[in-house]
């Protein structure tokens, strides 16, 4: 199966501090891929590289046989590498399907990511004035309308109630069964067991396991660094 994003020895500095320290990572489509770590691991900085909103130091990043490295973050996700952040970005004061419309002007696109996402009811209420876990759906369906290839989920499980979080599952392995490479980063730990088919863990900007879910998660470095120790 061909990747649809390499990451090949990515490392990235501020000042003395090493945020992301040679790291590779293969995203392949219809797979779902889970990042853990500590806060301070290098997570944040990693999808941040990935996206364009911070630069390499050293290493590549590749869309097929197009580099990433130097472009900005609105031409990766005309690309379809798209991402979401850890708190929500919405147009508070526009309604729901008007922030889908901010992505793309295909009405018909937008009501039906709407639907998918069970927003229908809504649809033409401000986004400022829905909870926490809708915001994160009106986020997802305005990345959907980039026509994703690639989806960086940044802590998508944060700060909802279960119940939503069990339509998020659905919604998350929906999308990898339609083809679509993802990268889901969260602390929820049942979360990436339940979805993910490959698990990277990192801890002071490197990678220091990464396999199956069960065996990440059963290693004393993970044991040490995340599950039982510092968040």
């Amino acid at each position: 199966m061909t990747p649809v994003v390499e990451v090949v020895g990515a490392r990235k500095s501020f000042g003395a501090m090493v945020a992301v320290d040679n790291v590779d990572m293969t995203l392949l489509p219809g797979k779902i891929t889970g990042l853990i770590g500590p806060n301070g691991s290098g997570k944040s900085t990693l999808v941040d590289l990935m996206s364009g909103l911070q630069r390499l130091d050293a290493g590549e990043i590749r869309h097929g046989m197009v580099r990433l490295n130097r472009m900005a973050p609105q031409e990766i996700a005309r690309l379809g590498v798209v991402r979401t952040f850890q708190t929500t970005r919405v147009f508070s004061q526009l309604t729901v399907m008007q922030n889908l419309l901010v992505a793309s002007p295909d009405e018909n696109r937008a009501a039906h990511f709407i639907n998918f996402l069970k927003l229908g009811r809504v649809r033409d209420a401000a986004a400022g004035g829905l909870s926490y876990g809708q915001q994160k759906l009106v986020e997802l369906g305005t990345v959907l309308m980039l026509n994703p290839k690639v989806i960086l989920l940044d802590e998508p499980g944060a700060g909802i109630n279960p119940a939503l979080l069990d339509e998020v599952k659905s919604y998350i392995a929906s999308l990898a069964e339609s083809g679509i490479a993802i990268l889901l980063v969260d602390h929820n730990v049942e979360l990436i067991r339940e979805l993910c088919s490959e698990l990277i863990a990192m801890d002071a900007g490197r990678v220091v396991a990464s396999g199956s879910p069960s065996s990440v998660l059963a290693s004393a470095s993970v044991q040490e660094a995340y599950l039982g120790g510092r968040r």
